[in-house]
């Protein structure tokens, strides 16, 4: 649960940044949109149980046992993940380290977290109606048409 209340007009806005994401990519789908995302901001998946057992307890302990992300000088964005988490957790938290990204979140922060999970709330809801509104949709459904 969030500690920190946001504003109704900054869930507002992000809200609308979230929509305005899924309207602008729609040609990729719902499902893929994810995917996409993570390769444009160049996003290295990275489990935690590739580390060595100290450096993950750590992590876990400091970080949470979700995620998080290290952006790197060269421009790539380390997303270290608990690989122990569900599908949906895992999809959960892709979404918040994304919301971070893309909200210029530069530290971590009471604030910061509070936008990134309403981020994440925004875009799974989203990505969960899409996909059941084009389940079982023809694919021509989906070919934009000028």
């Amino acid at each position: 649960m969030d500690t920190f209340i946001l504003p109704e007009w900054r869930k507002r806005e992000i809200t609308t940044a979230v929509i305005t994401l899924f309207f602008e990519n729609s040609g990729i789908g719902a499902g893929g949109l994810c995917a996409h995302l993570m390769k444009k901001h160049r996003m290295l998946p990275v489990p935690y149980k590739v580390l060595s057992g100290g450096l993950q307890k750590i992590l876990c302990r400091k970080c949470g046992r979700y995620g998080l992300i290290i952006p790197l000088d060269s421009g790539v964005v380390l997303f270290l993940y608990n690989s122990l988490q569900s599908r949906e957790e895992l999809r959960r938290t892709v979404w918040h380290e994304l919301g971070h990204i893309r909200l210029g979140h530069i530290q971590s922060s009471q604030l910061a977290e509070a936008e990134a999970n309403h981020y994440m709330k925004t875009a799974t809801v989203l990505e969960a109606m899409l996909n059941n509104i084009t389940e079982g949709l023809p694919m021509d459904a989906f070919i934009k048409t000028a």
